[in-house]
């Protein structure tokens, strides 16, 4: 059975029993608390009608009331009651009674506990107030909001900062490749019969023919650079190595007929970096001691015969099995692409030679999608295989590895997003989302009066914390 709390007042009567008006300084709530307890949900509060106008025979009974949506629990009422009334309770209710008299003011430390349910974890507080006259009758209801109740912890769900590349004005494009063809020994002349030639000169051929069949590609130069392998004397292998791109070249052009000019060459006499690339990544017996000598300012032939007289065994089996691969010719096609702007069209050239887009084309497509779905995810991994170094094409790609919560690949790419406030902001984003919520702090409010994101993601992370009682 609910207790039913009386308090007397005696007023000045100002209210009609019909229209009746008053003002929020009249009916006071203060230091409202609700707090969850065990099984229960405690709430208290201060009830302050002092100044509330109220006749003799009539009282005001306030009901505290949670709700939420179409859930709704009334708290214990409170009745002040004016003179008579109240000593009309007095002989008729058994309810306890706490009386003021006239001078005194009409102030409750209002203290309830109800059952806590799961709707209470979101729902709003009112004061549903009752005006009843001297015979019962109802003179006015009203209700008042007091106080939002909340105890579903605070989530963290921040802007994500993208930044819009800068179209290109020109797409210059680039294929690269390598070719091993086989040459008599001693000789300059290419044979395309000779060995693998065929399938070694066809990566040349196709590369170009790939580029130069392409609608929207323009074939802009071509570079070849020849390496010969380092044995022998230094003055026949640059003979080699000269000679033996020179005879590329011409077939090249003998082929395309390009203009004069159009294709560049180089070459190395004495391949020591791919000898040295070789080593770095396998294991050979003595490759440090090989490694230091290549390390060292002694001339190619030296070098090699160096490398030849202190460690033979382990010379003799690169001879044979690694110096061959050693003599190469490295070729770079050079294009431009035309310009993108139909978004569709865009989408299609991603599916099928996304080299040939810019990564503000990129960017394009993603703003037609919705954020975060696979298909805008998706936008920002490709155009980050693209353009892998590209600070912007990270910075992108980690926002989008966020909001899917690919923590681990954020972090990755972040590591290549430079430094400007976009790649600090979505670093703190991540160290939030690794609950790191002191570093993220520390990081926003360095940001928070420069970056729009940064002040808002700030409060909600501050909001966190007070909820955790930090």
């Amino acid at each position: 059975m609910k207790t039913k709390i009386f308090l007397a007042m005696l007023l000045c009567p100002i209210l009609a029993l019909a229209g009746i008006k008053y003002s929020e300084s009249e009916l006071q709530v203060q230091n409202v608390n609700a707090v969850k307890n065990g099984q229960n949900l405690d709430v208290s509060m201060l009830l302050d009608y002092t100044k509330f106008p109220i006749k003799s025979n009539q009282e005001l009974r306030v009901t505290p009331v949670l709700r939420s949506g179409s859930n709704m629990q009334a708290l214990p009422s409170v009745t002040f009651a004016g003179h008579n009334r109240y000593y009309y309770h007095k002989r008729n209710d058994d309810g306890t009674v706490n009386l003021l008299r006239n001078g005194k003011k009409a102030i409750f430390n209002y203290r309830a506990a109800v059952p806590f349910q799961a709707w209470m974890n979101s729902c709003e507080l009112v004061m549903d107030y009752q005006v009843n006259g001297c015979c019962g009758n109802t003179a006015a209801t009203f209700e008042t909001p007091v106080k939002s109740i909340n105890f579903t912890p605070p989530t963290f769900t921040p802007a994500f900062a993208y930044i819009e590349p800068v179209a290109e004005k020109v797409k210059i494009r680039n294929v690269k490749g390598t070719a091993y063809i086989d040459f008599i020994v001693n000789k300059t002349v290419i044979d395309p019969n000779y060995r693998r030639n065929k399938t070694e000169l066809a990566k040349i051929t196709n590369t170009i023919n790939l580029v130069k069949n392409d609608k929207d590609v323009t074939l802009k130069a071509m570079a070849i650079k020849g390496y010969a392998s380092p044995e022998g004397s230094y003055e026949n292998n640059v003979r080699l190595a000269k000679g033996r791109t020179a005879a590329l070249e011409e077939y090249v052009q003998n082929l395309y007929k390009f203009p004069e000019g159009f294709i560049t060459t180089s070459y190395d006499a004495a391949n020591f970096q791919g000898l040295k690339a070789y080593l770095d990544t396998n294991d050979v017996a003595d490759k440090n001691g090989i490694l230091e000598i290549l390390a060292s300012d002694l001339e190619p032939y030296a070098k090699n015969k160096k490398i030849q007289t202190t460690y033979p065994e382990e010379y003799a089996w690169l001879l044979k099995n690694v110096y061959p691969g050693l003599r190469k010719s490295d070729y770079n096609v050079e294009y431009t692409v035309r310009s993108y702007t139909n978004v569709t069209e865009i989408i299609e050239v991603m599916k099928t030679a996304p080299q040939k887009l810019s990564l503000h084309e990129f960017y394009l497509a993603a703003q037609s999608m919705k954020p975060g779905t696979d298909a805008y995810n998706q936008v920002f991994d490709i155009a980050v295989r693209m353009f892998p170094d590209d600070p912007i094409a990270n910075l992108n790609a980690a926002n989008s590895a966020l909001q899917r919560g690919d923590r681990i690949s954020a972090a990755r790419f972040l590591k290549k997003a430079g430094n400007s406030n976009e790649a600090r902001y979505t670093q703190a984003l991540l160290s939030a989302m690794n609950k790191d919520y002191d570093s993220a702090i520390a990081i926003l409010k360095t940001l928070q009066n420069s970056l729009p994101q940064a002040a808002d993601a700030l409060k909600q992370l501050e909001a966190i914390q007070a909820f955790q009682g930090k």
